[in-house]
């Protein structure tokens, strides 16, 4: 189990609650922002994109986790009050994303949320 994490470095009880569950993290650094997740997460030495650019928003990205896992880090991240509204699983679709198309592709689905509600 993986998680790279974004804006996240001064959020210790997260920090916390990923080593009690084992999960190895990565706070992602602004300047590998542009890098497929691919990368990041150690799975690929591509390297696509030469764009830089900054975002303020906490994310969490998860790999590797079955859903009983899942269920588990989700339970624990609301009994601990540990709020991030940017949340994803990676998947083969979005696995040579970068880090802001994926804030992107999670905004836009928080924004249908909030309107279908």
């Amino acid at each position: 189990m993986k998680v790279l994490l974004y804006n996240l470095k001064e959020n210790l009880i997260l920090k916390q609650t990923l080593n009690m569950m084992n999960i190895q993290c990565f706070n992602i650094d602004t300047k590998d922002y542009n890098k497929p997740l691919s990368y990041l997460l150690n799975l690929s030495d591509t390297n696509l994109n030469d764009n830089e650019f900054d975002f303020k928003d906490e994310m969490m990205i998860m790999h590797e986790f079955s859903d009983e896992q899942l269920d588990a880090l989700l339970s624990l991240l609301r009994i601990n009050k540990i709020k991030i509204a940017l949340k994803a699983i990676v998947t083969e679709h979005n696995i040579n994303w970068n880090s802001l198309q994926i804030r992107n592709e999670l905004l836009q689905e928080h924004a249908y949320m909030i309107k279908g509600s």
